[in-house]
């Protein structure tokens, strides 16, 4: 039995598999990294993500105490599920909606689109 040749098809998958397996996740670790220092780096009792284990208290701290994130590991070995948790499913990261009320980036922004059909037909 000999070997086949690799599809145009199959290697665009492998190619885009490797995308999302390897830049994704930096660019959410990123994102999570901005998010996290606009929003503590420069409060009193705060400091910029560094990726310590007290950083990872303080961002278990804002979540209530309790967070589906695992903060006993480095966030650079978060994969992307857990770097949803920890950016649009936050507590951390809640801003106003237009009643005042203090809603999740998941809540303002992917929720209201679930409904809405994302086909441009």
């Amino acid at each position: 039995m000999s070997l086949q040749p690799f599809k145009d098809e199959q290697l665009n998958y492998f190619k885009f598999a490797a995308i999302v397996l390897n830049e994704f996740p930096k660019a959410l670790r990123q994102t999570f990294r901005l998010m996290w220092d606009k929003t503590f780096g420069h409060r009193l009792g705060f400091q910029p993500w560094d990726d310590s284990i007290a950083v990872r208290k303080l961002f278990v701290g804002e979540e209530g105490g309790r967070t589906k994130v695992p903060t006993k590991l480095s966030y650079e070995e978060w994969d992307c599920t857990v770097l949803f948790q920890a950016t649009i499913y936050a507590r951390s990261f809640t801003l106003l909606d237009s009643t005042g009320h203090r809603k999740t980036l998941s809540d303002l922004y992917v929720k209201p689109r679930m409904g809405v059909s994302m086909s441009p037909w």
